[in-house]
C-alpha cells in the first residue's frame, strides 16, 4: 500500500479536484494507461459495482476507484487538517514486482487525478 495525503491551505483547491473528478456524475473510466473497472462515490451515492448502482455506504466525501488489475484507490479530505489523503492498495503474489507496479502506478494516479503541480500541492511521491 501507498498512504500519504497532498497539502493545500485553500479548501476551494480541495472542492475543485473533487468536482474535476466527479465530473457532474460522467465518471472517468480510465486514468493515464489505466483502465478503472468501478467507482464509488459516497457524496453522491453512486456506485458502479452494485446493480442499482447505488452505494450502501453512508453518505461522506470519498471516492473510491478499483482498477481492472486490482489496484484501489480511495480519496477523501481530511477532517482535521488541510489535506486531502489517499490511500492506494495492491496486492500481488511477488512483492517486489508488485511494489514496483504500485509505486508507478501511484505516481500516475497522485499526478492525474490530484494535479499537484497545477493545483499547487505540497506532495510526495514514492
Amino acid at each position: 500500500s501507498h498512504n500519504h495525503y497532498v497539502r493545500s491551505s485553500d479548501q476551494k483547491i480541495m472542492e475543485t479536484i473533487f468536482d474535476r473528478l466527479r465530473n457532474n456524475g460522467k465518471y472517468w473510466f480510465k486514468c493515464g494507461p489505466y483502465v478503472i473497472k468501478s467507482i464509488r462515490d459516497l457524496k453522491t451515492g453512486f456506485d458502479s459495482s452494485t446493480k442499482d448502482q447505488k452505494a450502501v455506504l453512508p453518505k461522506s466525501n470519498v471516492l473510491t476507484y478499483e482498477f481492472t488489475n486490482g489496484c484501489v484507490i480511495t480519496l477523501r479530505p481530511s477532517g482535521t487538517e488541510p489535506k486531502l489523503k489517499y490511500y492506494i492498495e495492491l496486492a500481488g503474489k511477488d512483492p517486489s514486482s508488485t511494489v514496483t507496479e504500485l509505486h508507478s502506478m501511484a505516481r500516475v494516479l497522485i499526478m492525474d487525478m490530484l494535479q499537484p503541480k497545477e493545483n499547487g500541492l505540497k506532495y510526495h511521491l514514492p
